[in-house]
Order: structure tokens, then sequence, then C-alpha cells
């Protein structure tokens, strides 16, 4: 990835102090609920937080949708829930470039819905 911002960066780079974050609650009693990140720019990715209204045995899965296309798409993690209502996923210090974006899916289930963040921290251009 260095290698790549100094293709795209001169100037210095600076990781914003303030995460960023999307945000969506999604009923998934008929289709599978997804949120994906809103970013215009690079950013570090942090985590990702789900929360059920009920105790669920669903699948969840993060992945990278890269902006270089379907060969590079990563899936990070990907976790079939044992009743449980509650899920976190701490990225590794990832860090993406303009256009790529974390996806998170969260499997249908019936009488559920699902209140989905993603949080990350935008880079900018210094000086």
């Amino acid at each position: 990835m260095t290698t790549e911002f100094k293709k795209i960066f001169t100037g210095t780079l600076e990781i914003k102090g303030d995460f960023e974050s999307d945000s969506a609650r999604k009923d998934i009693n008929a289709a599978d609920g997804e949120l994906s990140t809103t970013a215009t720019g690079p950013f570090e990715f942090l985590n990702v937080t789900v929360k059920l209204d009920n105790s669920s045995s669903t699948t969840i899965t993060i992945e990278i949708d890269a902006v270089a296309g379907t060969t590079y798409d990563t899936v990070l993690r990907s976790k079939t829930l044992d009743a449980q209502q509650n899920f976190v996923f701490v990225s590794p210090g990832l860090i993406l470039v303009t256009g790529d974006q974390i996806k998170v899916t969260v499997g249908t289930e019936a009488a559920n819905f699902a209140n989905i963040v993603i949080r990350r921290k935008d880079i900018v251009e210094v000086g």
C-alpha cells in the first residue's frame, strides 16, 4: 500500500484524528442487510459492529470491494453466529485507497433487524 500512496499523493499524508462512520438499520426478515462505506478518498478501516434485535444464527460477512476489480476483492471475515445478538470485527490496521469500499452483509433471518456500523478514519494529504 505504501507504494500505491506514493503514486497517488505528492505531499505528506495525515490520518484524521476523528473517526467517521457509516451506519444503517436493516430489516433482514426477507432479504440480506447490506452496508458499504461512503468514503470519498483513502481511509484507514477501524472496525465493524452489528447489533441484532434478537439472538440469531445468521451469517455476517465483511469484505473489501476493491476499486482495482473483482480479482482484488477479499473476504476479511465471515462468521455464522451461534444464537448471538452482537458481533464486532476489529481491523488489523488496513489502509484502503480511493474507491475501495468495506461491505458488510448480514444474512436473512425471520423477524429480525440488524444495526450495522462501519468505522473509519479518513486520510488526507497535507502540505
